[in-house]
């Protein structure tokens, strides 16, 4: 493919006014804008949807473009608004709106087909078959994984034309993006919807271990920063280089953006400029960063164990905690109107607040320096032992906070105009309509058991498939016999130097007669293109919607699990929808909570890694990755006569991560029923998913 001619665009976050008037202040191209309430960070309120339209024609106005964030996983009941949000960023004159959600897609395509849709890093991105078969959809950019090197980058580049984007600076999470169950897991707030309680940030110990050299902050990712290798991503062909922050404040915003615009206007070889850059990045008071993925698959330092992970410099631990106050000794100076966190080490919970009273030898101080003993009123409650960060300073108001932006010249009224209700309505019928119903029938069990030989199931009921992994390891994808429900799935994660091995294993299989495939991700449909094969897809690709069975259905998909994250509500309002395909859901297993690539060699794998509430996770490694497994089965085989009831086709008996004992735990609880299982959860199943 040739290279591209024009410099990257530096693209900017803002999660307010103020940063999105600093971000354009600073330098930023374009701007990235979550939209209220279907966003992938939700928990960021400060921008009302009339800020929105007002915030387009401010960009515009000065030639910076502007892109709507409407990358949340989207709930049946969301469908219409999501729709009708759809319709005003249209109106506005958006330039482009981000997603990952299959249901958001087919509503933009088929409802707005003039919008221009980039691919959510969501969509985990991370090889070219993902990449090719997003750019065959109609998405105009592809955001890619954190995960890849440049070298992965580059070979992606090679192999398609259309626009990538890639995250140059900022927070890293320690899954996939898209792949992460880990918040949802833990309390139902879902990190695809935007409300991640962000539980990689705690810290852990190993079981058996003593004191607190057995425990430290063994996910807890230090921030990205590409600064120094942006000539080699140009040259690799990213054409958008993406700073992580709609949470982080406007002056944060504005150092961050001054400092890759000085970077990248800067001459060849410029150590002065590059210089400039870092003193300004340091201004930002991010957490510790590392260069990420680019310059190697396995880098040494990306997790520091003993390092907190905390965004901004350590301020000092609490000495003395008392009502609504307490007391520390300053490593850095601070000041009436910082904003400060407190890290509570006992639960692993961080608390962020601003500096209201301070006080020095029992006087108020507006501003106090470093090595005195100061105290001051905390919003949350505090313990010796923790402790606190400065995370931004006071910076008064930035550019007037809002001069320019005229908000009220985009009342409700105005922007309901741009909603054309007959249209909307005819799409949502194409979408959500009712399905006519279906006869009550059996929900059948499939069986996925990698390594488990077929002779060796004992389970009280029939299974009609079996699930086997497809892996590059020798003899892995020989097709085992006598065995006509055979599914081959392929995983998620197929890094970029394996998808021609994997290319070649699946020709093999398909020359040898296999017809049924399970894909774990979207991309790998690319491998199938005009093969006469039965395609079913994972609970990794996110289903939680109608419009996304529809999404499949239109590419050949002809049965799919459900999300793994949904309550009962959302599922049978998605099933009373489905265009016909075999709706699945996982029954039984231990799911992977997180696919990583970081794989520092102080991991313990199968040691017992306990949260500062009691929860007990597993690490494993696999096909060269790493998963994190609860030690909770999820189960709902007690649900069964429900899931009928609802028309759920099929449920998967998972006992890829179940370990010695698995295929026994199984049948006890398939003969109870699920009834008694110890420790065992339904997740989000009888709950709600936030």
């Amino acid at each position: 493919m040739p290279r591209q001619s024009s410099p990257p665009e530096l693209l900017a976050p803002a999660g307010s006014v103020a940063a999105f008037q600093q971000a354009v202040a600073r330098g930023a191209d374009a701007i990235y804008v979550g939209v209220p309430g279907l966003n992938a960070r939700a928990l960021a309120k400060d921008i009302t949807l009339a800020d929105f339209a007002a915030l387009v024609a401010y960009g515009h106005e000065r030639g910076v473009k502007v892109y709507a964030a409407m990358n949340s996983l989207v709930r049946q009941e969301e469908l219409a608004v999501a729709a009708e949000l759809l319709a005003i960023l249209d109106g506005i004159g958006i330039d482009a709106v981000i997603l990952q959600d299959l249901g958001l897609y087919r509503l933009a395509r088929r409802g707005f087909p003039g919008l221009r849709i980039h691919a959510s890093t969501l969509m985990t991105a991370h090889n070219s078959l993902a990449v090719q078969q997003l750019a065959a959809m109609g998405f105009a950019r592809v955001v890619l994984a954190r995960e890849m090197t440049i070298e992965e980058i580059r070979s992606v580049r090679s192999r398609t034309a259309v626009e990538l984007e890639a995250f140059v600076h900022g927070a890293m999470c320690f899954s996939y993006s898209g792949l992460c169950l880990f918040s949802s897991f833990l309390g139902g707030k879902s990190g695809l919807r935007g409300r991640c309680v962000q539980p990689c940030r705690r810290r852990y110990r190993w079981a058996g271990g003593r004191g607190g050299a057995e425990g430290g902050y063994f996910l807890s990712m230090h921030d990205l920063c590409g600064l120094d290798l942006l000539p080699q991503l140009a040259a690799a062909g990213v054409g958008s280089l993406k700073i992580e922050g709609r949470m982080r404040s406007a002056s944060y915003v504005g150092a961050v953006v001054a400092a890759y615009r000085l970077a990248l206007d800067a001459a060849p070889g410029d150590q002065a400029a590059l210089a400039e850059a870092k003193a300004l990045l340091a201004e930002a008071l991010g957490r510790k960063s590392t260069s990420g993925f680019f310059a190697s698959p396995s880098p040494p330092e990306i997790i520091n164990p003993g390092h907190s992970g905390n965004i901004g410099r350590f301020l000092g631990q609490v000495r003395e905690a008392r009502s609504g106050s307490l007391r520390l000794c300053l490593r850095l100076d601070l000041a009436v109107g910082d904003r400060v966190r407190l890290h509570q080490e006992d639960s692993g919970e961080r608390q962020a607040f601003t500096v209201r009273d301070l006080r020095l030898d029992g006087r108020p101080v507006s501003q106090a320096p470093a090595g005195a003993s100061v105290s001051l009123t905390a919003t949350h409650p505090a313990r010796p032992g923790d402790s606190l960060y400065l995370v931004d300073r006071a910076a008064g108001r930035l550019l007037g906070e809002g001069a320019g932006v005229d908000s009220a010249a985009f009342g409700r009224r105005r922007l309901e105009k741009l909603v054309d209700r007959a249209h909307l309505a005819r799409l949502l019928a194409e979408v959500a309509a009712p399905a006519p119903s279906r006869p009550a029938r059996r929900l059948a069990f499939w069986l996925r058991a990698d390594g488990l030989p077929p002779g060796r199931r004992r389970l009280p009921v029939q299974t009609s498939r079996r699930i086997v992994t497809l892996t590059l390891d020798p003899g892995s994808h020989r097709l085992p016999k006598a065995d006509p429900g055979l599914v081959i799935a392929l995983p998620p994660v197929i890094l970029e130097p394996q998808v021609e091995g994997y290319r070649q294993a699946v020709s093999r299989l398909l020359r040898a007669g296999q017809r049924r495939w399970q894909i774990g991700h979207i991309g790998q449909l690319q491998l199938f293109i005009g093969q006469p094969v039965e395609i079913m897809g994972d609970f990794t690709l996110n289903v939680l919607n109608s419009g996304s069975l529809h999404t499949l259905k239109d590419l050949g998909v002809g049965a799919v699990q459900a999300s793994l994250e949904t309550d009962r509500d959302n599922l049978a309002a998605l099933l009373a929808a489905n265009p016909g395909l075999a709706v699945g859901l996982t029954l039984f297993g231990r799911p992977a909570l997180c696919t990583a690539r970081a794989a520092p060699a102080w991991f313990r794998y199968g040691v017992p890694m306990i949260s500062p509430k009691g929860e007990e996770l597993v690490l494993q490694r696999r096909r060269g990755l790493v998963f994190v497994h609860s030690r909770r089965p999820l189960s709902l085989l007690a649900e069964l006569p429900d899931l009928e009831g609802l028309g759920l086709d099929y449920g998967v008996l998972d006992l890829t991560a179940m370990g010695p004992g698995g295929e026994e735990e199984l049948t006890q609880a398939l003969a109870a029923k699920g009834q008694g299982l110890r420790g065992a959860t339904t997740f989000n199943f009888r709950g709600r998913l936030l």
